[in-house]
């Protein structure tokens, strides 16, 4: 087995246990590099053949160092590499396709999180009203979507997955099939976010929730592409991910409640560090609390 074989069949086993779509295809482009590299130095791509010190060239390579423009990769993209080759490898030796886990020795570098860059709520608003003033079918999608994920603080990776049918507008809830590691949870739908959902879905019984005109459901790339069309819509200089929505839900719910605990219950966290970095960037109520 090579290793571009083997990045299928853990991709296989990923999907099986459930794992979000983005997680699996960071799989994909992280395993691919590793092959390329190892073409481009004339080592065995043979699975059996890889040890920790072929992992650790590989890992100390420009190709895995670098961007495609040359300059250095951010401590924590080289951490999700390095996660990638933990996992990627774990899984050949565990799944008997290789007499040893090559990437046992691999370790993640010191690296302090980014706090979250969540988008003003003034922009927030500027966005939202653009939306709502829009006419035609497309505009009232976008709405709804955009709309959906600042009201709950739901990846986009989850709001795209979602269909019909884990919609209960009567309970002003959402299931969640899909989400970062695995999860699962409820979200609870705002009034205004539930009105514009019920104009959004009209008569439709099932079916991706947000979908293109061929059925299927929107892409990240889209969700992407078209926030940024609308901010600039908007007013909105500044550029922003469809993330930065979520960022911009939970700094508010915290500022509003004080509450980590129901913050990252809203956010389905698995882990109770994830939501603290939110707490962290709140600059403004440390001063206010030390009179500073």
């Amino acid at each position: 087995m090579n290793v571009l074989e083997l990045v299928t069949e853990h991709c296989l086993q990923l999907e099986a246990d459930g794992r979000s779509a983005p997680a699996i295809h960071q799989m994909k482009q992280h395993g691919k590099l590793f092959a390329q590299w190892l073409a481009s130095v004339g080592a065995s791509d043979t699975v059996a053949d890889l040890t920790p010190p072929i992992v650790a060239r590989f890992l100390a390579s420009p190709m895995a160092l670098k961007r495609h423009d040359g300059k250095p990769k951010l401590t924590s993209t080289m951490n999700a590499l390095r996660t990638s080759m933990r996992c990627l490898l774990r899984f050949a030796h565990d799944s008997g396709f290789a007499p040893q886990n090559a990437a046992r020795l691999v370790r993640r570098a010191p690296c302090a999180t980014p706090p979250p860059r969540a988008m003003p709520p003034d922009d927030v608003e500027k966005l939202l009203a653009t939306l709502a003033a829009a006419e035609g079918p497309i505009a009232a999608r976008e709405h709804a979507l955009f709309h959906l994920i600042a009201a709950t603080g739901l990846r986009v990776g989850s709001v795209l997955a979602l269909h019909v049918e884990h919609v209960d507008l009567r309970a002003g809830t959402i299931r969640i099939e899909k989400a970062k590691g695995g999860m699962r949870g409820r979200v609870y739908l705002n009034r205004e976010i539930r009105e514009i959902l019920v104009r959004f879905i009209g008569d439709r019984k099932s079916g991706p929730l947000f979908a293109n005109r061929a059925g299927r459901p929107l892409t990240n790339r889209h969700a992407q592409v078209k926030l940024a069309e609308w901010l600039a819509r908007a007013g909105v200089e500044q550029k922003y991910s469809p993330h930065s929505l979520r960022h911009s839900f939970a700094m508010e719910l915290l500022g509003r409640t004080g509450d980590l605990a129901l913050v990252r219950d809203a956010l389905l966290h698995r882990s109770f560090e994830s939501t603290l970095r939110y707490a962290r960037s709140d600059e403004q109520r440390l001063r206010a609390a030390l009179g500073a």
